[in-house]
């Protein structure tokens, strides 16, 4: 379909070989045309605009910083970027408008990328997306030179990808995550916060500063050449996309009815057996009535009461990842329901949905909400019983946390600890109990090989 403008131009010289033509309904018809045409362009349709500050280059099953300006017809408006292998993400307007970057999870090859907002349907985005190979190091740069970060990836292909000077992470922290490397001069850094650094710190982006002084704060900063290079190498999964282990914790899960809610049922039981029997050792008439009253009223409750009780159930625990100066924490969340519901988590620096099939994207529904500023909310979802999905939180301290684990590891956690965070020369020092959740399993330690025994 050609544009409404294109339209509008056509049907005018139509009518101008009309009018040439001594035709004299021709003004009013050229009249009619062109104000029936425009008004239904500019009536409800929304306009988008995108742009790939790492243009177009992504990590699969990191997040990738998109930059969104759109005008809507509501003030508070919808749209929603979303495409195949691709966590949808909503974003909402304020007074009609939208100007942000937001994070977007490419959790495998992505395609087929699509926005939509109320009045516009479905319309496609021409992106030039780049999948990162394996092989391949991005390295992001703002008034430095990119490759001093080269010596951290010796072997690899460096792609070397400008910043804005004036602000070199615009948006929330965690949309840059696809980059294995940034290098700042000194006057970029500075308008870098402590919150931006942890960010790339904990997705396991290397930084690399050009100043002769050495930055702030307790990271490890250590000195090449002309720069203070900060890179912290993380243990676990690196990518939302984790097909094997990642969900062996839920194979010991009981999915039932929380402890409480069971005690309840067992004393409810107990009350309702001690007064039927004493309805039927009355002697009265009217005994027969008050035992059905007391059998309607009873199940009326327990209809009401099972309806009001949550059916999300949850367990997980933590995985910390001793280091020599530096403590890594991985916070695990398993959600599962009774009956199908929707669920929502709340969204946290550094933490995304794992997936362990491609069609559990669409299997569970998820999708991330996002304010009209960019800033994520949270991950909202659907579930059917049988089903589980995972959260994965990550935390970076730059210090040892002093922990005392003990053995045996009893917690589900082991399994997981033991498949994707123990490499060689690791080990697991134990498990470590968590009091006052009942849903919470016993977290789990690893030491990383170098580190100090404890």
């Amino acid at each position: 379909m050609l544009p409404a403008p294109i339209c509008i131009l056509q049907f005018a010289l139509c009518n101008l070989q009309s009018l040439t033509r001594a035709n004299r309904r021709a003004p009013i018809s050229l009249a009619f045309t062109f104000c029936l045409l425009l008004s239904s362009h500019l009536v409800g349709a929304a306009d988008a605009a995108f742009s790939l500050p790492l243009q177009g280059n992504y990590r699969a099953g990191k997040y990738m910083p998109v930059h969104v300006a759109a005008d809507t017809d509501g003030a508070d408006d919808v749209l929603i970027l979303h495409g195949q292998n691709a966590v949808p993400t909503e974003i909402s307007a304020a007074n009609k408008r939208i100007d942000a970057i937001v994070p977007w999870l490419a959790v495998r090859t992505v395609h087929d990328v699509q926005w939509s907002a109320p009045g516009t349907g479905e319309r496609p985005v021409e992106w030039p997306l780049h999948a990162l190979g394996e092989d391949e190091r991005l390295i992001g740069f703002a008034g430095a030179d990119p490759d001093a970060l080269a010596p951290l990836f010796p072997g690899r292909t460096l792609l070397r990808v400008p910043l804005d000077l004036a602000r070199p992470l615009a948006g929330p922290a965690q949309a840059w995550e696809a980059l294995d490397g940034i290098v700042l001069d000194a006057a970029a850094a500075s308008r870098m916060d402590e919150s931006q650094l942890r960010g790339l710190v904990e997705a396991g982006t290397a930084v690399a500063i050009r100043s002769e002084r050495r930055p702030g704060g307790p990271w490890p900063w250590r000195k090449q050449s002309a720069y203070w290079v900060l890179h912290v190498p993380l243990s676990g999964p690196q990518t939302a996309f984790v097909p094997e282990g990642a969900y062996d914790p839920t194979q010991a899960w009981l999915r039932g009815w929380p402890g409480d809610f069971r005690r309840h049922v067992i004393l409810a039981a107990v009350l309702f057996a001690i007064l039927a029997t004493g309805v039927t050792l009355w002697r009265s008439r009217w005994s027969v009535l008050v035992s059905l009253a007391l059998c309607a009223t009873s199940a009326g409750f327990i209809m009401l009461w099972r309806a009001r009780q949550p059916v999300t159930l949850q367990g997980g625990g933590s995985v910390l990842v001793l280091g020599e100066s530096t403590t890594q924490r991985d916070d695990w969340t398993y959600r599962a329901v009774l009956r199908p519901a929707d669920g929502s988590f709340a969204r946290q620096p550094a933490a995304h949905p794992v997936f362990a099939y491609p069609r559990q994207i669409d299997d569970s529904q998820v999708r991330l909400t996002c304010a009209a500023d960019g800033r994520p909310l949270e991950f909202r979802y659907s579930q059917k019983p049988r089903q589980s999905l995972a959260f994965l939180t990550r935390s970076l301290l730059p210090v040892r946390l002093p922990v005392t684990p003990s053995m045996p590891i009893s917690s589900p956690l082991r399994t997981l600890a033991d498949s994707l965070y123990a490499g060689p020369g690791d080990r697991l020092l134990g498990q470590v109990m968590q009091e006052g959740d009942e849903g919470r399993w016993p977290d789990v330690v690893v030491e990383a090989s170098g580190s100090p025994a404890p």
